[in-house]
């Protein structure tokens, strides 16, 4: 199966979230370089910033670009609320 998952940055690594689900067991949709399977013609990871919070306190949040939410929608995952 697959699960949608809400994840808080700490390092801000650009590959902290790939190698820490990988190290796990519990790869990236379609990040066939950190062990994730291709999915409907994805091979590249699937990530997307729903919300930034800066630190002086603004928030921006924004929807799934294109063919995340197709795909998020196709699986039937439930996105946060904004």
């Amino acid at each position: 199966g697959y699960t949608l998952v809400e994840v808080e940055l700490e390092s801000g690594r650009t590959h902290q979230i790939r190698s820490h689900f990988q190290s796990i067991g519990h790869p990236l949709l379609g990040d066939v370089k950190y062990g994730g399977k291709a999915y409907d013609g994805v091979n590249h990871q699937l990530l997307h910033a729903w919300k930034i919070t800066l630190p002086d306190g603004r928030v921006f949040t924004a929807d799934p670009p294109g063919l995340f939410g197709r795909i998020v929608r196709k699986l039937k995952l439930e996105l946060p609320q904004r």
